[in-house]
């Protein structure tokens, strides 16, 4: 049994039921080469009243994380792949998915690339058309590469806080559309970090919900910056991921002083999540690739 994730061991009925139609449906639509699992949330709910003052609670899979792998793109890019997939099943469950080309990951398996490691050791495959082999096991990364992945992580973060100065010298000066394109900066730069050193994924898109939704692979608290069922909070992420391109260019692009300095704190906070779970994450690789290479001075 693959290590997974622990609500996919413990919630199991709730996966099965939902998983394979999943799967079926993005089959039809994309032709994968393989789907792999590569998370999930679980949601709660209890309802009680005068009249049912007893009930018990219920849980569901509320989304999921999957890696999609394709050999023909008929034409489009991966990020087009990744929002039709997205669209497609969305009636069944929502998805976050990472849509690669296969030869792409099968070389980063080769080369022992963290994200294709942890992907063949522990992600659960919901499906596959027969022409990829599996191996048992893949070796861990090579422990210079988690060294320069640490040190890209602090120059990222420290990246991410001038681009945050920046913003905060163009609110003194009133340039507000120009500082929400820094803390648009600030935070892609981030959330890239985050999910670079958590995964080994390099996310190469400017969307900012995307990045949330991918950072949320490695830390838990991400999805509480920009909470989802607020409607001011999404009103304001659009805005900042507007900003990228309409800060510069349109002439009707506005946000205001408020606006501005709610996102800045955002920013801060998220520039705080990521520079910790970054690091931690990074820990942790090196803690695994440590036991790796004693366990095999031990079978020598």
């Amino acid at each position: 049994m693959k290590p997974t994730f622990d609500i996919y061991h413990l919630r199991r009925a709730l996966f099965d039921h939902v998983l394979q139609p999943l799967a079926s449906a993005i089959a039809i639509i994309a032709k994968p080469e393989a789907i792999f699992l590569l998370g999930a949330s679980l949601q709660g709910r209890r309802t009680e009243s005068i009249f049912n003052p007893c009930a018990p609670a219920a849980e569901y899979i509320s989304d999921s994380f999957l890696l999609v792998l394709i050999d023909d793109t008929r034409g489009k890019e991966l990020y087009e792949w990744q929002d039709i997939i997205e669209n497609h099943v969305k009636h069944l469950l929502p998805v976050t998915t990472i849509v690669m080309r296969r030869a792409g990951f099968e070389e980063w398996r080769r080369k022992r690339h963290l994200f294709a490691a942890t992907v063949q050791q522990c992600a659960e495959v919901l499906y596959h058309a027969g022409n990829m082999r599996f191996p048992e096991s893949t070796a861990a990364p090579d422990i210079e590469i988690l060294k320069a992945m640490g040190r890209a992580h602090e120059e990222g973060i420290k990246r991410a806080k001038e681009f945050l100065a920046g913003a905060g010298l163009f609110c003194l000066r009133k340039q507000y559309t120009l500082a929400a394109f820094m803390i648009h900066q600030s935070l892609e730069q981030a959330l890239c970090r985050l999910i670079e050193s958590g995964t080994g994924y390099r996310a190469n898109t400017h969307n900012l919900e995307r990045l949330l939704r991918y950072a949320a692979l490695v830390s838990w608290q991400v999805p509480d910056i920009f909470a989802a069922r607020a409607e001011k909070e999404m009103q304001l992420l659009r805005l900042l991921q507007k900003a990228y391109i309409d800060a510069r260019y349109r002439e009707d692009y506005k946000v205001t002083c408020q606006d501005t300095a709610i996102l800045m704190d955002k920013a801060e906070q998220l520039i705080r999540i990521a520079a910790i779970a970054g690091k931690r994450a990074i820990e942790v690789h090196m803690q695994k690739k440590a036991v790796d290479i004693q366990r095999i001075y031990m079978e020598a």
